[in-house]
């Protein structure tokens, strides 16, 4: 079921990170809100925030700054918002900077993907939205995209504990 506008176009919502524009189907979004606590995994990947208890759930939380490999001169965890979206096993959230709008789009499906790329995997296409190139994102790849890189840091890490445990 999409969610229409009068024009019936779907809406998104889109929201920045860095000085990248992103955008994500509105109905894959369970809601937005400020920074909440969140306790940190030991030992974990930097794609892995930590764990958040937000209404009732506790909600792992990933780092969009993380996935996309983006940069950053300054840390600005205290302005950051928690988009929080629905998984297989439950609600997880991703730290985004803020929330720009929730906006019908126009949105030119992108037939790139490179088999080595996750990412790519990752952006279904793009539009344009107050002058900004918009990056739609598919609430279903990043999922696994951000689990495929949390697995992969966990069996490295207990293959290294393992060889340290050998030797």
């Amino acid at each position: 079921m999409e969610q229409l506008n009068f024009d019936g176009s779907e809406r998104f919502c889109v929201f920045q990170c860095h000085n990248q524009w992103y955008g994500i189907s509105a109905l894959d979004v369970q809601g937005v809100s400020p920074r909440p606590a969140i306790r940190n995994v030991p030992n974990s990947d930097p794609v892995l925030c930590g764990i958040s208890h937000l209404h009732n759930n506790f909600v792992p939380v990933v780092s969009l700054r993380a996935l996309a490999q983006i940069n950053y001169e300054h840390d600005s965890n205290s302005q950051q918002q928690l988009l929080t979206l629905p998984g297989p096993p439950g609600p997880w959230g991703i730290l985004i900077d803020q929330v720009i709008s929730l906006a019908p789009l126009e949105v030119s499906i992108s037939s790139f993907s490179n088999a080595n790329d996750q990412w790519s995997k990752v952006l279904s296409g793009s539009a344009s939205y107050r002058n900004q190139v918009v990056q739609i994102l598919d609430a279903k790849a990043l999922y696994q995209y951000a689990g495929s890189m949390l697995e992969r840091f966990w069996h490295n890490s207990v293959s290294a504990d393992a060889e340290l445990l050998v030797t």
